[in-house]
């Protein structure tokens, strides 16, 4: 007797989500469940509800993280993540002039997770190390992100009582500078500094391009014409966002910190194993820690699955090809991992300086025509194949081994 299949479309929602069952043949069950512990709780038990096996329920969701994703995944469901795009062409089947609500959204995605499964992507429990990867560099980018934020606000603050602060550090975003305000907040303190005090700075934070006599001068000459009330108004502004920028700058090491002894915990555990992709990972060029963690954190289980075609289309290194006729052209993928890009166009720029092989690839590319952007991909490209084939071989990188190989190959 063949089971009935289950499908269960979610429209998630911040404060509520609407939940759509269909069991076999029967009229589809719609009930709206609220953002709580209790509601959740409910959620998975009308989802389960009855005799069924969990491997015969399919789910559709919007979105592929989340509480109502781990309550789901929890129960050991198959869900499935459908991009919203999608979603908006399946919406058509139903109702080709527009029509959109939450129930009928759920709808659309219970009646299609069983025939266009093949067009979502499950979601599975990844590996714990991964996950807490994922969370320690997304995080850093986050405070990364709040530091940026806050020496471009400082900048704006010094431009207008300090300028010529700017000519030593344009950026205003060095941590000898915040501590130089510190000592003398105000120009007229700032033009009191000896040299002594000054040198002492710059040395504690080895700065090198100045000397205590540049940076003594800038200050003697930052003293403006301006209102005692205007400078204090600003002097309280910067001494906070000098506070900020020292703790988001000691959160960031913290959690490289983290990061690297996570690293090295791992790599020392897979000593006593016969996988060694950490290992293996950081052999390659241009793979430091902080690009290794991103890229094991934001890439699933495609190295895990050695998956070549995946991880080249998760970081934007393969090409999408439009052709229609007799036109034919090739554009940068746009949908990927922004994370994982950026991660991988860093690892590609460190590769082409301290490889001979990749830096050579690199002005072919280049002589050829082809732009910086495109050169820089296919060197990603390149990196993510070597690290798979070193993966499925469980070999670590050897430069010295390939040019061997390469000079036997010349002669």
């Amino acid at each position: 007797m063949k089971k009935t299949l289950r499908r269960v479309g979610i429209d998630w929602g911040s404060e509520s989500h609407q939940v759509c069952r269909i069991d076999g043949e029967e009229e589809p069950k719609q009930r709206s469940f609220p953002h709580t512990g209790e509601g959740l709780s409910a959620l998975v038990a009308f989802v389960v509800e009855g005799e069924i096996d969990g491997e015969q329920i399919a789910i559709a969701i919007e979105v592929n993280h989340g509480a109502v994703v781990e309550a789901l995944l929890a129960k050991g469901l198959r869900v499935y993540s459908i991009n919203p795009k999608l979603l908006d062409r399946l919406r058509d089947r139903f109702s080709p002039a527009g029509a959109k609500d939450d129930r009928r959204d759920a709808f659309v995605l219970a009646s299609c997770v069983e025939s266009d499964a093949h067009a979502f992507r499950r979601i599975e429990l990844g590996n714990e190390e991964n996950t807490r990867l994922q969370a320690a560099t997304r995080l850093r980018e986050d405070v990364k992100s709040e530091l940026r934020a806050n020496a471009n606000r400082l900048w704006n603050e010094l431009r207008e009582y300090r300028p010529a602060l700017l000519t030593l550090c344009p950026g205003a975003d060095e941590s000898w500078l915040w501590v130089l305000i510190e000592k003398a907040p105000s120009p007229s303190e700032g033009a009191k500094l000896t040299s002594s005090r000054i040198g002492a700075v710059l040395k504690k934070h080895r700065i090198r391009r100045l000397t205590a006599k540049e940076v003594r001068t800038a200050l003697r000459g930052d003293v403006l014409s301006l209102r005692s009330v205007y400078i204090e108004s600003h002097v309280a502004r910067v001494l906070v966002l000098i506070a900020r920028l020292k703790l988001a700058q000691a959160q960031i090491v913290t959690i490289e910190k983290q990061i690297k002894t996570a690293l090295a915990e791992r790599v020392k555990s897979e000593e006593q194993t016969e996988r060694r992709d950490l290992t293996i990972l950081l052999s390659l060029p241009g793979f430091g820690s902080l690009t290794v963690a991103t890229a094991l954190g934001e890439s699933g289980d495609a190295f895990e699955r050695r998956d070549y075609n995946a991880l080249r289309s998760i970081c934007g290194a393969a090409p999408i090809t439009k052709q229609s006729g007799g036109t034919r052209y090739v554009v940068m993928r746009q949908v990927c991992q922004p994370r994982l890009r950026v991660a991988l166009h860093l690892s590609a720029l460190q590769a082409i300086r301290v490889d001979p092989k990749f830096r050579d690839l690199y002005l072919r590319a280049r002589a050829r025509g082809q732009t910086v952007g495109r050169a820089i991909r296919n060197i990603a490209d390149r990196l993510l194949f070597l690290a798979v084939q070193l993966l499925k071989k469980n070999q670590l990188y050897d430069i010295s081994l390939r040019q061997i190989a390469d000079v036997a190959a010349t002669a």
